[in-house]
């Protein structure tokens, strides 16, 4: 009983951990820049199999472009929207909160490297609803010389029970909630759903 028990705690561990997992050795060219959010599972399924964990923080859009849930973007230097998707869980559960996607604005530099380190606490959502919250997220910026340095992000956290798919918007009729809440910055966008 006792060996079964430590092997849930240890899957439930990995699973709650949003330690990122990343290749050192990537760099965008002096003209790019790079976003890494992570990847972090037990198994290649990430997620899929019966004692699995996971922890990710992929990608999902780049101003109006969309991109492969990726957990690195390369793009150009300048200011930018961007939408992420985070999840964790273990097995065949899921953690609270699990679907959210956190919506953002950055200013890149060149040949700069943005890690994403972490995601806030999760939210509960009712079936069928989507909710919209202010949020902080912890970003390291690291130079092309290797020098690092911590930032604090306001971010949007878009809650939803089914969230794998972008829910960026420019206005209402981008929504199938019929709300869009503006973030507020330079480029205009927002996130389908009702602020809370």
């Amino acid at each position: 009983m006792l060996p079964a028990l430590l092997l849930v705690a240890a899957t439930l561990l990995a699973a709650c951990s949003s330690a990122p997992v990343r290749d050192r050795n990537t760099s965008p060219r002096n003209d790019q820049s790079m976003l890494r959010g992570w990847m972090n599972c037990t198994d290649a399924g990430c997620g899929r199999g019966f004692i699995s964990a996971y922890s990710t923080f992929q990608f999902l859009q780049v101003d109006d472009r969309l991109q492969k849930n990726t957990p690195v973007v390369i793009t150009s230097p300048g200011r930018h929207w961007v939408e992420a998707y985070y999840s964790w869980g273990a097995g065949i559960m899921t953690g609270i909160g699990n679907y959210r996607n956190y919506g953002f604005e950055i200013e890149l530099l060149p040949g700069y490297t943005y890690q994403v380190e972490d995601a806030p606490s999760g939210c509960i959502v009712p079936m069928r609803r989507h909710w919209v919250s202010p949020r902080t997220l912890h970003i390291t910026e690291i130079s092309p010389s290797g020098n690092r340095a911590s930032h604090s992000i306001r971010a949007m956290e878009y809650c939803t029970p089914e969230s794998k798919s972008p829910g960026s918007c420019k206005k209402d009729g981008d929504c199938a909630s019929g709300v869009c809440t503006p973030f507020g910055g330079e480029t205009g966008f927002g996130l389908c759903g009702e602020l809370r």
